[in-house]
């Protein structure tokens, strides 16, 4: 498994990322798929929110590829794991380095989330749970009911 991580980091460039990959396109992305750090937890860990009920998935898909997402994500974990655990671990006063995560489902219909939009959301999954298993500390779910 470790030399596959190896090998899938050679191949996708994760190592030069930071440096080499620029998303013009982040601004109107974050209209479409809004997300983002708020904070840190209790325990000191930055918090990650996902909004998924404001996902348009096919306006998205309009000023960004799913190549260019997956890039731009795995940018953002590598951001995390070089500036992000960093800070938190010098204003906690001790070793960060997971995160908390928050999907807030409110709106979010489930029967009507589209092909395009679950084949995005496994790329992503199988990128992380193969490359960046040790990113992710707790996952919250947020779901309102009327």
């Amino acid at each position: 498994m470790w030399s596959e991580m190896l090998q899938w980091r050679n191949d996708f460039g994760a190592d030069t990322i930071l440096q080499d990959f620029v998303y013009d396109e982040l601004d109107k992305v974050l209209q479409y798929y809004p997300h983002g750090f708020h904070g840190v937890d209790k325990d000191g860990r930055p918090v990650y929110i996902e909004r998924l009920g404001k996902v348009d998935p096919n306006k998205l898909l309009s000023v960004t590829t799913v190549e260019r997402f997956v890039r731009y994500h795995v940018q953002g974990i590598e951001k995390v794991l070089t500036e992000k655990y960093p800070a938190c671990s010098v204003a906690a006063q001790k070793h960060i380095d997971t995160m908390t995560t928050v999907l807030d489902a409110q709106g979010v219909n489930w029967m009507s989330v589209g092909k395009l939009a679950r084949d995005v959301v496994l790329r992503i999954q199988k990128v992380d749970s193969d490359n960046y298993p040790e990113v992710i500390s707790v996952i919250l779910y947020k779901q309102h009911r009327i």
